[in-house]
């Protein structure tokens, strides 16, 4: 029995041996496989984030690409509104020359007016002055006829005289009063 069992121990110690010998080949076999796969898997994830770049740079160029139009379209947008603001502020502006234009010609007219309202006034006062002095004139005409009259009174040459100083001045006040009257006319 002793050899039985000494064979069985060697046996066991060959099978472990043998058994340790398998494990290492297999050890190497997939650590070998192993190291192919990382560096499969190297060249996959290079290549995979090569084309995330490539994606990456293409989605950032048209992110600009877009962003450039949407500037431009802005920059076009603001340029007319700003044409339209100062073509809207000219029309203003001439709007309100018209109005000032029509304002100033409407004042105008009223000075004018005005003026010639005033004239007429001042040329009725000179006539009322003229009027007012020439029946002042004829009232001191009047008042020396009168006094006149009085101190030369004598019968018949005197009463001719007056008579005929009185048609002389009737004659004179009726010019005068014609042509007063004409002058009014």
């Amino acid at each position: 029995m002793k050899k039985i069992l000494l064979f069985l121990v060697i046996s066991v110690g060959l099978v472990s041996v043998y058994y340790n010998y398998e494990l290492a080949d297999e050890k190497a076999a997939a650590a070998s496989a192993s190291a192919e796969q990382a560096a499969l898997l190297d060249a996959e994830l290079a290549a995979f984030e090569a084309e995330l770049v490539a994606k990456l740079a293409l989605q950032e160029k048209e992110t600009e690409t877009a962003r450039q139009a949407a500037l431009d379209a802005f920059q076009a947008k603001l340029a007319a509104d700003k044409a339209a603001a100062a073509a809207s502020t000219a029309a203003y502006q001439d709007s309100l020359i018209e109005a000032e234009l029509a304002a100033f010609e409407a004042q105008l007219e009223a000075e004018l007016a005005a003026q010639e309202m005033m004239a007429e006034i001042e040329a009725e006062m000179a006539r009322q002055a003229a009027l007012d002095a020439f029946q002042a004139k004829l009232a001191a005409d009047k008042a020396a006829a009168a006094k006149s009259t009085a101190a030369y009174q004598s019968k018949r040459a005197n009463d001719a005289r007056i008579a005929a100083l009185m048609d002389q001045l009737n004659t004179k006040k009726n010019w005068l009063t014609l042509k007063h009257n004409l002058r009014l006319n």
